[in-house]
């Protein structure tokens, strides 16, 4: 019975012991997780997240302005223009209405005297806003734009003495915009920083520059990367350079550079078009520009000097002619013109031309204002009160910017065109006054240009040379003079067909003395050619009359004048039928124009009808032509004015039978020639002349709108143009401009060359190419297909790109091929990059010329996704395994983190489906990257380790954590059931040897009960 209770209880306590120690121990659950659960929360969204310019255009502003500014001022996204009204107090806005493709202009009051105006985001808020420098009252009016109200709050600040110039722009290289106005009388600049705390402007600081700042601009002038203050010293003629100190935050002292003489005006840009940025200055006093170009390897600046109009008063830097080339606008207030100075990517030179504006041009500027996608030209008119804004066309023709150039004998005097050698082909001819001979330049069709110059002798040292059939044959011949008081003839050099050539020269003489000016056409009215002479020695036409019947000259007649004749013509000037003789020349103190009229029924010329007419113009040697100048169907007559740098105009009215009151029109310097033709081969005539003072050539354009001649565009000929004529002589069925240049011994030829065209332009637009994905590799497009030009063979076109901001689009794509042969354009993808951005694909010829369009480029962004590197080295930390003692363990992450698009500030991790009665963790989503967990309670569980970028991609990985119970628990427990075990053991040995005990006593009691038994 004992012994049953003994077991009992032993039984009992082992089976209490390991039930205890099984119970505590699965008291812990283990759960597994779903690898695809996701951090939540709004901070780990895990979703994946695009040429020429036309007339000019005049506006009306205020009283006197005296500067112009551009920029979207109502943030409509469309530039608008801005004046400065010195005399009104008053700003000028001309804001573009697209839906009319005008200007609406509006005015604005501000402080006294305001003489110039900047737009730009003055307060930082995202807005463009309006800041005019009021000379009168010493402060800068403020029109800060009002989003809400739509409209402009106007305030102000007090600066330095006599404020003449504005800038808004970041000077101190902060990323906010100052202000930033120069103090004429102070020699100083005021700069006003912003302060976004306060949302207002900090007190003025004031720093000194040179003596008289005039103007000032905001730029990375030096190419460091910062931005830097420039001012044009007036007094001083110079400009200071103000360098911003990164380390001491402020200004270094002014270094300042010598220009032009006294400076007027500034820009900031690559006016060189080297990739960096130079400063520009125009200088009123010298008539020109200064180039301060940055130097790399000096780095300084080198200087250059351009000149430009009359008192230039503005400076400005852009691409004028699109063709994806900086250019450089002076204007020149003394002449009513700008100046656009064409970058030459040939020449790696500017090529000038000058544009007509109104009064008293004082300010420009450049940029589309018109908002079509094409830069504009746009002056401040201060004798006029206007704006004047001259738009770029690219639709027509123009003159070719690189003239053809061909050496003659020396001193060409006089050009002439037409078959001189009987092939069909234009041929030129110049009189040179270096021997007696003339220079031929033949056309080949074959070489598509002209042979080598042949020359042709002559009696004397010819003055003037004529193409035409002077003796009736069918064949075009050659006829020479000279004037001089020896020569008495002409020399008449006649095609032989039979030879293929050209026989001896034979001559006829003309008079006592020799004439001045020859011309081969039917004088007489008979149907046949003859030979005129203007004789300037004798006051006489000579004519040599052809003789049908005689097949030969008859004897010279001569018919007087009232005047000495300089030049000829034979053609219809009374538009009666019949060709007239006209002279040009001077008698007395005036220059005139003589003519004798043809009388059909008396088959001879009027002596009544010896016709003078003044014009009133100092005393000069006139140029003359006779053509339909106003293309009216009616001859008129065109003279240069050398004395006065104008033509004169004499346009026939044929309701009146006699000539209108002349015209004059402004041209280059000392016009010495003149033609009339279609210059720019538009069906209309046009005037141009050849101007000896400056080397160039000036054309008026026909303007079939207004009825009106154009202003004058101006072309470098060559030096010392002496003659000039119109017409085809490149064969391409165009007319060109043909020049005798005297002092180089050359003829240029200035080709019209009509614009390549882009054909199918919406197909090009609207190809799916345009819009990638990132990182698509590269695509090709061909554009032959797409090209078009009369003047040239598709072997002479080639495609290209340019734009605005050329790093823009090379941030996320690259192009090969521009202006190539093959017309093949390849796009590449830039790692990772995405973008918008537009474009001009141009279509260009041999001669510059070129059609454009707008291209919008799209690489669309592609999300990679972060990368959890190493992950079994982080499975198999064996961090994941704890004990309750441990109150929490860490682990550093930034080494097991990559993104291809982010910078490792902008990746993050998160712990997703952690059971929080194991373990909690803190750190998440912060840019010190370590987790760190803090252990809650006994148990296994499996979680996710999340890493996600800025995009929302994510990696992640599966973790397990265990955590095991603490060491003096476990302690806590056994020692007992160890000292039960003990004892329960004692226990049943004590028990057993008490038992063996027991039954040795039961049997020897046993034994000794038997034994008593036998005993008895």
């Amino acid at each position: 019975m004992e012994r049953r209770k003994l077991g009992t209880i032993f039984i009992i306590l082992i089976i209490i012991t390991f039930n205890f120690l099984f119970c505590h121990i699965n008291s812990n659950r283990v759960t597994q997780k779903n690898s695809q659960i996701a951090p939540n929360g709004p901070e780990a969204v895990l979703v994946p997240k695009i040429f020429a310019w036309d007339s000019q255009i005049t506006q009306s502003v205020g009283d006197k302005p005296l500067s112009i500014a551009m920029g979207d001022v109502n943030n409509d996204g469309e530039l608008d223009i801005v004046t400065a009204n010195n005399n009104s107090d008053s700003i000028s806005i001309l804001l573009w209405n697209i839906t009319a493709g005008d200007w609406v202009a509006h005015n604005r009051s501000v402080s006294s005297g305001p003489c110039a105006v900047a737009v730009g985001d003055a307060n930082n808020d995202g807005f463009f806003d309006i800041v005019a420098a009021n000379n009168h009252s010493n402060e800068v009016t403020i029109l800060l734009w009002n989003y809400t109200f739509q409209d402009w709050n106007s305030s102000s600040q007090v600066v330095g003495n006599q404020p003449c110039a504005v800038c808004i722009e970041d000077a101190n290289n902060d990323g906010l915009n100052e202000i930033v106005v120069t103090n004429y009388a102070d020699d100083t600049v005021s700069i006003f920083t912003y302060n976004l705390s306060y949302r207002n402007w900090n007190p003025e600081i004031t720093v000194n520059v040179g003596d008289g700042p005039i103007a000032v601009g905001i730029g990375d002038a030096n190419n460091d990367g910062l931005n830097e203050i420039v001012t044009a010293n007036r007094m001083d003629s110079e400009v200071s350079i103000l360098q911003w100190n990164e380390t001491d935050t402020i200004w270094n002292p002014a270094i300042n550079k010598s220009v032009g003489n006294n400076p007027s005006a500034l820009a900031i840009g690559d006016g060189n078009n080297d990739g960096k940025i130079d400063i520009l200055t125009a200088n009123s006093n010298d008539n020109s520009v200064t180039i301060l170009q940055w130097n790399t390897t000096a780095e300084d600046w080198d200087t250059i000097t351009k000149p430009v109009g009359n008192q230039p008063s503005s400076i400005a830097v852009g691409d004028v002619n699109s063709d994806g080339q900086n250019d450089l606008v002076a204007a020149n207030y003394g002449d009513a013109n700008i100046s656009i100075l064409s970058w030459n990517a040939i020449d790696e030179n500017w090529d000038l031309t000058t544009k007509s504006v109104n009064m008293g041009p004082i300010s420009v500027i450049i940029g589309d204002l018109s908002n079509n996608g094409l830069m504009d030209i746009a002056t401040a008119n201060s004798l006029a009160n206007t704006v004047s804004i001259l738009p770029w066309n690219t639709t027509r023709g123009d003159l070719a910017p690189q003239r053809i150039i061909r050496s003659v004998q020396a001193y060409p005097s006089d050009v002439a065109i037409g078959d001189a050698n009987n092939d069909g082909e234009i041929d030129i001819v110049a009189a040179t006054l270096n021997d007696e001979n003339i220079s031929v330049l033949c056309w080949n069709e074959t070489l598509n240009d002209w042979n080598p110059e042949l020359t042709l002798n002559v009696s004397y040292i010819p003055t003037s040379v004529y193409i035409g059939d002077a003796n009736n044959d069918g064949a075009q011949d050659i006829v020479a003079c000279r004037s001089t008081l020896t020569s008495t003839n002409v020399s008449i050099i006649l095609w032989n067909d039979t030879k293929n050539y050209w026989d001896p020269y034979v001559t006829r003489n003309i008079s006592d003395f020799s004439g001045w000016d020859v011309i081969v056409a039917d004088a007489n009215n008979d149907g046949a050619n003859d030979i005129v002479v203007a004789n300037k020695w004798q006051a006489k036409f000579s004519l040599l009359l052809w003789n049908k019947t005689q097949k030969n000259w008859n004897p010279l007649i001569n018919r007087t004048l009232n005047g000495v004749p300089y030049q000829i013509e034979v053609a219809d000037v009374n538009n009666d039928g019949f060709n007239d003789l006209v002279a040009a020349g001077n008698f007395s103190t005036t220059a005139s124009v003589w003519i004798r009229l043809w009388n059909s029924s008396k088959g001879e010329w009027d002596d009544d009808s010896n016709i003078t007419i003044s014009t009133s113009l100092p005393q000069f040697t006139p140029a003359l032509a006779v053509g339909d100048a106003n293309n009216d169907g009616r001859n008129d007559l065109v003279l240069t004015d050398k004395n006065g740098d104008n033509v004169v105009i004499l346009c026939w009215n044929d309701t009146l039978e006699t000539w209108n009151s002349p015209i004059s029109n402004s041209v280059e310097e000392d016009p010495i020639s003149v033609d009339i033709g279609d210059v720019n081969n538009d069906g209309q005539n046009d005037i141009i002349t050849s101007n000896e003072g400056t080397g160039k050539v000036s054309v008026l354009l026909w303007n079939a709108n207004t009825s009106d001649w154009d202003p004058r565009i101006d072309y470098a000929a060559g030096n010392d143009p002496r003659s000039v004529i119109t017409g085809d002589v490149t064969g391409d069925g165009m007319h060109d401009i043909t020049v005798a240049n005297f002092q180089d011994a050359t003829i240029s030829v200035l080709m019209f060359n009509r614009y390549p065209w882009i054909s199918s332009r919406a197909s090009i637009q609207s190809d799916p190419v345009w819009v990638q994905n990132e990182d698509f590799g590269s695509f090709s497009i061909n554009f032959t297909g797409f090209e078009t030009d009369a003047d040239e063979e598709k072997i002479n076109l080639t495609w290209g790109i340019s734009v605005l901001d050329l790093n823009r689009l090379q941030s996320f794509v690259t192009v090969s091929g521009s202006f190539s042969s093959n017309d093949t354009l390849t796009f590449y993808s830039v790692e990772n990059a995405s973008g918008t951005d537009t474009f001009w694909l141009r279509l260009k010829d041999r001669h510059g010329m070129q059609d454009m369009i707008q291209i919008n480029i799209t690489v669309n962004p592609v999300n990679d996704i972060p990368i959890i590197l190493s992950k079994e080295d982080i499975q198999d930390n064996s961090i994941w395994v704890q004990t309750m003692d441990v109150s929490s363990f860490t682990i550093n992450l930034t080494d097991y983190e990559f993104d291809v698009e982010d910078n490792k500030s902008a990746l993050n991790w998160f712990v997703r489906g952690l059971d929080s009665k194991i373990a909690t963790v803190e750190g998440e989503n912060s840019t010190e990257k370590i987790l760190t967990f803090y252990p809650q309670g006994r148990g296994t569980d499996t979680f996710l380790l999340i890493l996600i970028d800025s995009e929302g991609g994510t990696d992640n990985l599966t973790l397990t954590l265990t955590i095991n119970p603490s060491l003096g628990r476990i302690l806590a427990l056994v020692i007992p059931l160890a000292v039960g075990g003990a004892v329960a053991c004692i226990l049943i040995f004590f028990w057993k040897r008490h038992k063996a005990y027991r039954d040795r006593y039961l049997k020897a009691l046993e034994i000794i009960q038997k034994g008593e038994s036998l005993k008895k």
